[in-house]
């Protein structure tokens, strides 16, 4: 089981893909180029680091949130979005 991904102590998960988060974009590809934490995620090439580094519980953290539950998550973000209308000037 690969465990590489962004991984978020305050909400338990890991993320293998993107993240689009209010007001940020985490891509995988420029992944070396970020500065951690950025709203409570980071990159790690493995659980074990994750689990070093962050002091995480690998029994209870979810290490399956897959690209399939994030690209559902940012759908129903980019619909309230857009509920939201544009800002008034």
């Amino acid at each position: 089981m690969e465990t590489q991904g962004f991984y978020n102590p305050e909400l338990n998960i890991r993320a293998n893909g993107d993240i689009y988060g209010p007001g940020y974009i985490l891509l995988v590809a420029d992944k070396d180029t970020y500065t951690y934490p950025i709203f409570g995620w980071t990159w790690f090439d493995t659980a074990i680091e994750a689990k070093e580094e962050l002091g995480i519980n690998l029994r209870t953290f979810n290490l399956n949130l897959d690209q399939d539950v994030i690209d559902l998550f940012n759908a129903i973000w980019d619909d309230a979005i857009n509920d939201l209308g544009q800002p008034i000037n």
